[in-house]
């Protein structure tokens, strides 16, 4: 349905306050392109909760306040029970701390991407500074095929014992982009160095 983007106005605009708050039906937004449904509101008025029932946001509802938003359920549940669900049926999730952390805590964690092509299915982790991966074992494990690359210096070490196991293993140094060896080996310089 398309939403009409033309000056909302009505008659029949109904509120009922104290001095402790206001719940409110019909109220018109500030841009004049929405007509709210249920208002409430706090006599400060960053502090709301509005339901938008006509115009451009229909169907859009938005919770606004100063200090902390908290929601805690489940405390009748077993462990392994659904205790909450956040579920966008289309479009995307955005959880956004401007100036803060954002903590994910649990006794396990899970992240999940399903998709059916190469464009789809696909997990982005990216820090602008560094990035920690620490527990009592990693493992990365690829199907087809895997890559750790450093445009600077790489180091792997091992205190106790290393093993490096495969099918033909192949060492090659930057020496082969200069004068190439018997094996060939000059094409995975510049192939690594990203030159055609």
């Amino acid at each position: 349905m398309t939403k009409s983007r033309k000056v909302q106005k009505n008659y029949f605009k109904h509120r009922l306050a104290c001095a402790a708050g206001s719940i409110s039906f019909g109220t018109i937004s500030h841009d004049e392109t929405t007509t709210y449904g249920p208002m409430l509101s706090t006599p400060k008025g960053d502090h709301c909760f509005i339901m938008e029932a006509v115009g451009v946001r229909e169907g859009n509802t938005s919770s606004y306040q100063y200090g902390r938003f908290q929601v805690e359920c489940g405390s009748s549940f077993e462990r392994k029970q659904e205790a909450m669900m956040l579920n966008a049926k289309n479009g995307n999730i955005n959880i956004i701390a401007s100036d803060g952390d954002i903590r994910i805590q649990g006794r396990s964690v899970e992240i999940i991407a399903l998709g059916e092509n190469s464009s789809d299915g696909n997990i982005l982790i990216n820090a602008s500074t560094k990035l920690f991966l620490e527990g009592k074992e990693v493992v990365l494990k690829a199907i087809d095929h895997y890559r750790i690359a450093s445009e600077g210096t790489s180091t792997i070490t091992a205190l106790g014992v290393m093993t490096l196991y495969a099918g033909v293993l192949t060492g090659v140094s930057s020496a082969c982009g200069i004068i190439d060896d018997k094996y060939g080996h000059q094409r995975i310089v510049n192939k690594e160095k990203g030159i055609s």
